[in-house]
């Protein structure tokens, strides 16, 4: 199964590029493809993704399919979904 991820602000600067496919296991959850995606990167990238208990990170915006994802830990990937990961922008 395949997902497309596009990476915004910080997580494109720190990997160089935007976007990428990503193969995953069906039944995948979005905490499972940050996961893979941590291990598949390490250093920064883990750092800005998951905390020392291996959750996501306060602060991270995710989007699949143009819907933002509230729960993440509960919403399972199909193959083809379109995956926006960003950090959340605050400021006035």
């Amino acid at each position: 199964m395949r997902v497309q991820v596009q990476y915004a602000n910080r997580f494109a600067a720190t990997i160089g590029f935007a976007n990428e496919t990503i193969d995953i296991k069906p039944e995948t959850d979005i905490a499972g493809l940050m996961r893979t995606i941590a291990a598949k990167y390490g250093g920064e990238v883990s750092q800005q993704l998951l905390n020392e208990a291996e959750t996501l990170q306060l602060g991270l915006l995710i989007c699949v399919n143009d819907q933002q994802i509230l729960d993440p830990s509960t919403h399972k990937l199909n193959n083809g979904d379109e995956v926006l990961i960003l950090t959340a922008v605050s400021g006035g």
